[in-house]
């Protein structure tokens, strides 16, 4: 199924589920007739050839004969009322329950126990935004905002932050973010640090990230290996772990399109959680990214789908590894992490991919 093919279903499934709840959609309309003939549904299917067919809000602006802004406004309409609707449905309360639940999933799908989510960045290219300069402008000559997640083991959404400029770094993002401030205060009501297994040592609850995020005593990161056996195998693990997050107008337009897209993604994932993986539509197992017991990367079909110039792109490289300075505290975490990698939590694959002797 294409991504075109799997969006129309999406809004075919949101347009049944809202149908039922017309209290929920009153949007506002005014007293102009051609307007008001425009119901929720009739919106949404503007949504749909936009999204879908590729159509620009130009093009259904002469096709409705609406003035294109009205076009504009009918699409901010609606993706707010889907978010509304929709979020309380796919996006989980952030509870310690939750949380142990989403460990539980890394550790039977990436060998990682206590770790929560992957963390990444994505800049998703929009045309130049009014008023905003170069605010905007990157380093390939286009437009872009930042669309910075938390992805569980099962490819959903726990939680994004939207709307940076794309020229900061993974780094200042996450610490400028509602989410990286609240991470740094601990008031994202984790469980406390458990042993694993029979230890008594005790591990916290972590996410995982790429080297352009700092360490943190609840965010690894890998070592960036030389000839160092034990960093060989940490790198592996972290590069396994972090695998969910590559499948994965006006600036308050654009940032309600991005939060429906989350939503969207989201409940279609829902929508196929009690199928077997080879059932499913949008997500099959063939979908995503995996890793063969010899511990190499299998790309998914989603890279066949997606072109070179769609519109989420990978944000640039940091250029300063060296100055991401982290405390004591976070790096005696990554090696109890690796000792246990190197100990009790060894899998087989591990060791067919490192290039150096242990």
């Amino acid at each position: 199924m294409s991504p075109g093919e799997r969006l129309a279903m999406t809004l075919r499934q949101i347009i049944y589920f809202l149908d039922p709840n017309p209290t929920a959609l009153r949007l506002e309309v005014k007293s102009n007739l051609l307007l008001n003939q425009f119901t929720y549904y009739r919106r949404c299917v503007i949504i749909y050839r936009c999204l879908v067919a590729g159509d620009s809000m130009r093009s259904i602006s002469y096709q409705y004969i609406l003035v294109p802004n009205t076009v504009s406004k009918f699409f901010l309409e609606v993706c707010k009322v889907l978010w509304l609707v929709l979020m309380s449905n796919v996006f989980t309360p952030l509870t310690k329950e939750a949380w142990r639940t989403w460990a539980t999933e890394y550790d039977a799908k990436a060998d990682f126990p206590r770790c929560l989510a992957a963390i990444d960045g994505k800049h998703c290219v929009v045309q130049a935004l009014p008023g905003t300069g170069s605010q905007f402008y990157n380093y390939k000559g286009s437009y872009s905002v930042v669309l910075l997640a938390a992805v569980s083991a099962q490819y959903r959404f726990i939680m994004v932050d939207i709307g940076t400029e794309e020229r900061s770094s993974d780094r200042d993002i996450l610490k400028n973010s509602a989410f990286g401030r609240a991470l740094a205060r601990n008031e994202l009501d984790f469980p406390p640090p458990e042993p694993i297994s029979d230890s008594t040592e005790l591990f916290p609850y972590v996410f995982v990230a790429d080297e352009a995020f700092p360490l943190t005593t609840n965010m690894m990161r890998p070592a960036l290996a030389s000839n160092d056996c034990r960093k060989y195998i940490w790198d592996f693990i972290c590069k396994v772990a972090h695998l969910p997050t590559a499948h994965s107008g006006s600036l308050p337009l654009v940032r309600a399109i991005i939060k429906v897209t989350t939503c969207l993604r989201n409940w279609l994932l829902t929508e196929e959680e009690n199928l077997q993986p080879e059932e499913r539509k949008y997500c099959s197992s063939r979908t995503p990214d995996s890793v063969d017991q010899d511990g190499n990367i299998i790309e998914g079909q989603w890279r066949t789908e997606v072109s070179d110039d769609n519109a989420l792109r990978d944000l640039p490289p940091a250029m300063r590894l060296g100055s991401n300075r982290y405390s004591e505290a976070a790096a005696n975490i990554r090696e109890e992490y690796t000792d246990f990698f190197l100990s009790r939590g060894q899998i087989e694959r591990q060791w067919r991919k490192i290039p150096v002797r242990c």
